[in-house]
C-alpha cells in the first residue's frame, strides 16, 4: 500500500494539471486573460508554440477540445484518490491501481500528442508538455502499488461499491461542468467573432493607446521652457526675429501637441484617429486587378462592392471572420460580394512561407477547389471551419466531401490533379504579388484593406462614394 503522503503529492499533481488545462480551454477559446497568461508562459509572439499546437487541428477531437478533456481526466484521478484517503484499505488499493492504469494509458496517449507536436505540427507547447511531465511524475509516485495484487473482492464490497459510485457521480457532474463551460466559451468566442462587424478602432486596443499617449505626454513638456523663458539677443535684430519666428513655431508645436494629448485623453477620438488613418492608407493604395474567373463566391454578382478575401483553412482570424460574414452578409448580400482565394501559409505548397505555421493547409485548399467544381464550396468551408479533429489529408478531405454529397471518385481526383496545384499556385502568386504576406488579407474594390476588421467601415465609406446606402451591422 502507497503511503497517505505520496496520494496527496499525486493528488497536488493532477490538480495542477487540471489547472493547466483549463488555462489552455480558455486560451483555446481566445478568452483575453488566459491567452495573455499563455503567451507571458510561452513566449509573446503569435506564432508561438502553445498558440500553434492549441489553435491546430489536433486540437479537438470531434469537436471537443483536447484541454476540456484534460480538465475531466485529471480532476476525476484527483477526486477517486480523495476518496481513498478515507476508504478502507482493500477499497483504497483498488482506488490506486485504478489511477495507475488510467495515468499508464494517459503516458501513451502523452507520448502520441508529442509526436504529433514534434512531426506534424512542427511546434511544442510547454504547457502541454508540463502536463504531460505532471502525469509522468503521478505515476511514479503511484508505481510502488504494483507490488500488491489487484483487490477484486473489494469492489464487491460495500465500501468498494460506495467508493466507485462516489466517483463516477462526480465524473458525471465534471463532464456535464465542463461540458456547459466548453459551450459558454464557445458562445462567447461566436460573440466576439461577430465584433468584427463592430468599430475597428475600438477593436484595434484605443484604451491602450490612450492611456499610454497621454502618460508620455504628460511626463514632459517640451515647449513651455521655450515659450516662457525670455532670450538675450544683444540689441541684434536679425537674431531677435529669428528668436521670434522659433517660439511662434513653438507655440504651434505646442497646439499640436494639446490637440492629440485632448484625442489621448478620449477613447472615441482615439478610435476616430485609428479609422481617419487606416481609411488615409485605403484610399492611396493602388487599386488592383485579380483574377476571378471561376473562384467561388457570395453575394450578388452586381453588388457594388467587391472584396476579394485571400485565407488559410486553417487560420483562428479566418474562422471568426467567416463566422461574422455567415451572420451578416444574408443581410447585405445585395451590395457586398466576397471572392474567397487561397493562401495556405504552409510551405508545402506557398514557396512564400518559410516556416510551418498551418501545416496540411495546402491539402484543404485543394479541397475547396474541388469542392467549387461541384458546387459545394460554401459546405465545404463551413464544415472545415467547424473543426476537423485530425491532421487534413486526401482521405480525410475526401471524407468531408463525400459526407456533404459530392462524388468522391471525382473529388479524389480533382485532388490529385496537377491542374488543381497549379490552380493553388497562380492565387498564391496572385495574393503575393499583392502584398499578402499574412491571413485574412482583404482587398475592397480592388485596394487592400490596413486590417481585416476595418472591412465594414470601409465598405460604407466606399458605398457612400458609389451613393448606396450604408450598411447596417446592429451595433
Amino acid at each position: 500500500m502507497i503511503s497517505k503522503w505520496r496520494k496527496i503529492v499525486v493528488i497536488v499533481l493532477l490538480l495542477l494539471g487540471a489547472g493547466i488545462s483549463g488555462l489552455l480551454l480558455f486560451q483555446h477559446h481566445g478568452e483575453g486573460e488566459a491567452v495573455a497568461a499563455v503567451n507571458q508562459l510561452c513566449g509573446e509572439a503569435q506564432e508561438t508554440g502553445c498558440n500553434e499546437v492549441n489553435q491546430s487541428v489536433y486540437s479537438e477531437v470531434a469537436g471537443v477540445p483536447l484541454a476540456g478533456l484534460g480538465i475531466v481526466f485529471y480532476s476525476s484521478m484527483a477526486i477517486l484518490l480523495l476518496l481513498a484517503l478515507t476508504a478502507p484499505a482493500p477499497a483504497a488499493l483498488a482506488a490506486s491501481w485504478i489511477v495507475l492504469l488510467f495515468l499508464a494509458l494517459a503516458l501513451l496517449v502523452d507520448l502520441l500528442l508529442f509526436a504529433l507536436q514534434a512531426f506534424a505540427i512542427g511546434s511544442f507547447c510547454k504547457l502541454c508538455i508540463a502536463t504531460y511531465a505532471l502525469g509522468g511524475v503521478s505515476f511514479a509516485l503511484i508505481w510502488p502499488v504494483r507490488k500488491q495484487k489487484f483487490p477484486r473482492k473489494a469492489m464487491l464490497e460495500t465500501s468498494g461499491r460506495l467508493l466507485m459510485a462516489g466517483w463516477l457521480f462526480s465524473l458525471l457532474g465534471l463532464v456535464a461542468a465542463v461540458g456547459a463551460g466548453e459551450a459558454a466559451l464557445d458562445l462567447r468566442e461566436t460573440e466576439r467573432a461577430l465584433s468584427i462587424l463592430g468599430d475597428p478602432g475600438e477593436l484595434l486596443g484605443s484604451s491602450t493607446a490612450s492611456s499610454d499617449g497621454q502618460a508620455a505626454l504628460e511626463s514632459s513638456d517640451p515647449f513651455a521652457n521655450l515659450i516662457s523663458s525670455p532670450v538675450s539677443t544683444g540689441g541684434n535684430e536679425d537674431l531677435a526675429r529669428q528668436v521670434e519666428t522659433y517660439k511662434q513655431q513653438a507655440v504651434a508645436a505646442r497646439r499640436q501637441a494639446d490637440e492629440l494629448k485632448k484625442i489621448l485623453d478620449d477613447p472615441t477620438k482615439v478610435n476616430e484617429y485609428y479609422v481617419k488613418k487606416s481609411m488615409q492608407e485605403f484610399e492611396a493604395s493602388d487599386r488592383l486587378q485579380f483574377d476571378l474567373d471561376g473562384v467561388p463566391s457570395k453575394g450578388a454578382s452586381n453588388a457594388p462592392v467587391k472584396i476579394v478575401e485571400f485565407f488559410d483553412y486553417l487560420c483562428s482570424h479566418c474562422r471568426d471572420l467567416h463566422k461574422s460574414m455567415r451572420f451578416y452578409l444574408p443581410m447585405i448580400k445585395d451590395r457586398i460580394q466576397i471572392f474567397y482565394k487561397n493562401y495556405p501559409l504552409d510551405p508545402a505548397c506557398n514557396p512564400n512561407v518559410k516556416r510551418r505555421k498551418s501545416s496540411g493547409s495546402c491539402m484543404l485548399a485543394l479541397g475547396g477547389i474541388c469542392a467549387a467544381e461541384q458546387d459545394r464550396f460554401s459546405n465545404y468551408q463551413d464544415k472545415v471551419f467547424a473543426g476537423l479533429g485530425r491532421m487534413p489529408d486526401v482521405n480525410s478531405v475526401t471524407d468531408i466531401a463525400t459526407q456533404l454529397g459530392m462524388d468522391s471518385s471525382s473529388f479524389k481526383k480533382c485532388m490529385n490533379s496537377s491542374q488543381t496545384l497549379a490552380r493553388l499556385q497562380a492565387q498564391i502568386r496572385e495574393g503575393h504579388d499583392g502584398g499578402v504576406s499574412g491571413t485574412p488579407t482583404l482587398f475592397l474594390n480592388g485596394r487592400k484593406l490596413p486590417h481585416f476588421k476595418m472591412w465594414s467601415k470601409t465598405a460604407n465609406k466606399e458605398l457612400q462614394r458609389l451613393g448606396y446606402p450604408p450598411l447596417t451591422t446592429g451595433h
